[in-house]
């Protein structure tokens, strides 16, 4: 039977007619779709035989061919399920055949076609469809074939790595195995890692909603760094960044974990950020080698690396190129000279053969009008996602969006929103007036309480349009019908890669709303890379193997240089290795570690260069171990420094280099001003004239002492008067994003690790017990004990901020916060909607508006 169904297999895909009919099925599906007159209509006949070959392309091995299988099943669906009922139950036999029971359950949802199915071919999908199912708390659950597979491995207890794309519906699987494990009584303890800020609060959503209500045994959720005073609950799951549970690391030194799940793991590749990373993760497998860990990555080759970089014993690879919802790549080419009408082709077209023209209300020149006029154009009422490159341009193409569109009658819920986020950030920020006209921008330096309004109002569908930058590729979830990009980049210069396109493609299509989505490439042939040309699937590399194999003489170099210059992006990864590798060398796992990083051997110059930096880097591994992504010279230079100004002074000189408390002290500016200039120069490697540590230290006492944004924004217009407002905005959100809350975060941890030692070697142990947690304040924006408890169970800062005069002032642990806002009446708290729905969340309680949640 399999050898027969083989040669019709390959029969069918050989079949030029067949090919030609299925073109003739798809034109037609996308005319309708973006409503232009159709120039064909498929034949009852040709339909049959397209479903009939679908049938057998359904049970090949071939992605390609199972591909073409479900596009055909899908668009005969939506073109024919009024007219030709027998043909939507051969399509619900197409998907059962494919395991894709997600579309199956749209297909009956829509419309029940059982009736018009043969009992032999329900009574197959029945049998298939038994397979699939698994019990998860009580209730049936329908995976796809891959989703199976997956649980089967987790289930299994092993460590795992994963690659799929972004509809595959991996974090579901993911998800679902962490809560099956948070069910068992007893201690359990799990991180949820992910790249960025941006994504904490989507996953955490995700996990509240159970974690806090499991009956017998509820699991606490952390979102924030843990401090050292306050004690981390039995039962509980981390959700953070690599940063936040390296800082939770430094400040609880026995925490482990049961559950380990990276999500996003491509990110081990890119450094700094990658090396860290593994740096964490290290750290989590001495503490507990038998932790279960699972790597989670999009459109990734080699999943089998994270396993050997790791020494994971027992560890699975599964990957799969299979979507649970196809993606249509639509050229869209921009009309000559003169002309307004743009023209429309498939991936599978000839240059030029349009399947579709639409009239522009202008002819567009620059990338901001392309994508403005384009969206605007081929929209057609659907959610939409529009790619733009950064955020400058994300708010100019979502006020171009939002004056095209045509008033409507004023939505109360986005009334309701932009008046939030003028009180949130600013009154006069651009988002506000975009989102009254039904349109949002998103990325990542936007405040965590905005970013997860503007998501909840594009789910919900209140928001037709939607402008994001690379957060898209950080994992943030924005599943939409259709996704439109023009020359995609990433930072300020990079092309776009092949695997961040495909990537940020998966985006396109609703899982559980429709089979397809639309990709439209604007003016595709002048982008200056060409993602289509090259892999869907990338090998990839951990960050510290790729410096090593192909920077091993600049390694070298920084590794001898015993005076660093001003750091730069290109060097601080290799400073990180370099760092990280001589804490190895001090704990005698040097030669283990060079051969993780080079099997095949030829580090010997790298060893003997540490061995060499070892004898003038006195500082201790206790100490090197808390900034590993700082060369451990210019720890070595701070330490110097500080030792020199602070051995043998009087009392009075030495408190004077202990960072006053941000509430507290004499003069608070003058103590960080002082400080930062010092890690600017011995870290940091800036000129003695440089004073960027001036203002800084303003903005970081702000934020420190819990002021809200849009004072600190108006603080700081005496430093730029000159500046366009909106431009104003964007870069004291950066400031505070990528500047207070990740660079003076890292200075400040080594500063006072430093600082501490120095103490302590000069038996001023009493005074270095009085440091105050700078980092932990600067990485939350709050220094009041409650204000920090509050956070930690995973409120906002505005929230903290509005929460904190009426809650009792002894509170100042994650549990007895917990009890008391379980306790309160939210409606007595006085809070906007939006930040009620916020308690609600972290409380695991869902609020009674509808929420948005999406799975990749």
């Amino acid at each position: 039977m399999a050898r027969m169904i083989n040669e019709l297999d390959e029969r069918i895909w050989k079949n030029p007619a067949f090919h030609r009919e299925r073109e003739g099925l798809h034109t037609e599906w996308l005319q309708r779709e973006l409503k232009t007159a159709p120039t064909t209509a498929l034949s009852e006949a040709a339909l049959i035989r397209l479903l009939r070959s679908a049938a057998v392309l359904a049970l090949s091995s071939d992605g390609d061919r199972r591909d073409a299988a479900y596009r055909i099943a899908a668009s005969s669906f939506d073109l024919r399920r009024m007219t030709h009922p027998g043909a939507s139950a051969i399509a619900n036999v197409i998907l059962s055949r494919l395991g894709n029971f997600p579309a199956i359950d749209l297909v009956n949802g829509i419309g029940d076609v059982s009736a018009f199915t043969p009992t032999s071919l329900l009574t197959e999908e029945q049998d298939r469809r038994a397979k699939n199912e698994v019990q998860v708390s009580g209730k049936t659950t329908t995976f796809t074939d891959f989703q199976r597979e997956l649980w089967r491995d987790l289930q299994s207890g092993a460590s795992v790595g994963v690659s799929a794309p972004t509809s595959a519906g991996k974090s579901f699987v993911v998800l679902t195995h962490l809560q099956e494990r948070a069910k068992i009584g007893g201690a359990f303890r799990a991180v949820y890692l992910v790249p960025s800020r941006a994504l904490i609060t989507q996953i955490a959503d995700s996990i509240s909603t159970w974690a806090l209500r499991l009956a017998e045994n509820p699991v606490a959720l952390l979102t924030m760094p843990v401090s050292a005073e306050m004690p981390l609950p039995d039962r509980s799951i981390f959700v953070f960044t690599q940063e936040r549970l390296h800082l939770t690391q430094i400040n609880h030194p026995t925490l482990s974990f049961d559950l380990i799940v990276v999500d996003e793991a491509h990110a081990i590749a890119e450094a700094p950020r990658g090396i860290l990373l593994a740096a964490a993760l290290d750290e989590a497998l001495r503490r507990n080698p038998n932790a279960q860990v699972l790597f989670a990555s999009p459109n990734v080759s080699n999943a089998e690396v994270y396993g050997s970089y790791f020494r994971l014993q027992g560890f699975r690879a599964r990957t799969t190129m299979a979507k649970a919802v196809a993606q249509n790549i639509l050229f869209v080419d921009s009309p000559p000279a003169r002309k307004k009408l743009v023209s429309i082709r498939t991936q599978r077209s000839e240059p030029g053969a349009a399947v579709a023209h639409v009239e522009l209300v202008k002819r567009p020149t620059t990338t901001q009008a392309k994508l403005i006029s384009v969206s605007l154009a081929l929209g057609g009422g659907a959610p939409s996602l529009v790619y733009a490159n950064g955020p400058d341009l994300a708010e100019k193409v979502a006020a171009g969006l939002a004056e095209g569109l045509p008033k409507e009658e004023e939505n109360g819920a986005l009334k309701e929103l932009a008046d939030f986020i003028e009180e949130a950030v600013h009154a006069e920020y651009a988002l506000a007036p975009a989102i009254r006209r039904r349109v949002g921008f998103h990325y990542g330096r936007i405040p965590a309480p905005v970013r997860k309004a503007v998501e909840i109002a594009f789910g919900d569908g209140n928001l037709q349009y939607l402008v994001t930058t690379s957060t898209l590729l950080q994992g943030v979830n924005f599943p939409a019908k259709n996704l439109f990009i023009c020359d995609p980049r990433q930072g300020d210069s990079n092309a776009m890669r092949a695997v961040d396109f495909w990537n940020l493609a998966g985006r396109a299509g609703r899982l559980g709303k429709e089979f397809q989505g639309n990709v439209f490439l604007i003016d595709y042939e002048t982008w200056k890379a060409k993602p289509l040309d090259a892999s869907r699937a990338i090998e990839i590399e951990p960050a510290a193997v790729q410096h090593v194999d192909s920077r091993k003489a600049e390694l070298v170099d920084c590794i001898r240089e015993t005076n660093p210059q001003q750091e730069h992006p290109q060097t601080d990864g290799l400073e990180g290795i370099f760092t990280q590798l001589l804490i190895d060398l001090k704990q005698g796992r040097i030669g283990q570690s060079l051969t993780r990083l080079s099997p095949a051997g030829g580090l010997e110059d790298v060893e003997a260069a540490l061995v060499d930096a070892d004898r003038v880097i006195t500082l201790p591994v206790s100490v090197l171990q808390q900034s590993p992504t700082i060369s451990a010279h210019r720890q070595q230079r701070l330490y110097a420094c500080l030792k020199q100004r602070i051995a043998g002074r009087p009392t009075n000189i030495v408190t004077s280099y202990i960072p006053e408390h941000p509430r507290g002290g004499s003069d608070p500016y003058k103590s960080y001003s002082d400080i930062f200039k010092i890690c600017h120069s011995e870290l940091l490697g800036y000129p003695a004239k440089d004073k960027r540590h001036t203002r800084f230290a303003v903005i970081a006492l702000q934020w420190m002492r819990g002021e809200p944004l849009p004072a600190i924004i108006d603080a700081g217009r005496k430093y730029a008067p000159d500046k366009k407002m909106e431009s104003h905005i964007r870069g004291v959100l950066h400031d505070i994003e990528h500047d207070i809350r990740f660079t003076y975060v890292r200075l400040m941890t080594c500063y006072m690790a430093v600082l501490t030692e120095i103490l302590n070697e000069t038996g001023r142990a009493d005074l270095a017990a009085t440091i105050p947690n700078i980092p932990l304040y600067l990485e939350m924006g709050e220094c009041r004990k409650p204000a920090i408890a509050l956070m930690a169970v995973g409120l906002s800062r505005m929230a903290a901020s509005r929460i904190l005069p009426k809650m009792p002032s002894n509170l100042e642990t994650v549990d007895d916060v917990r009890q008391w806002l379980l306790s309160v009446d939210p409606a007595t708290l006085n809070l906007p909607p939006i930040l009620q729905g916020e308690v609600l969340r972290a409380l695991g309680i869902q609020p009674k508006t509808p929420s948005h949640q999406t799975e990749s």
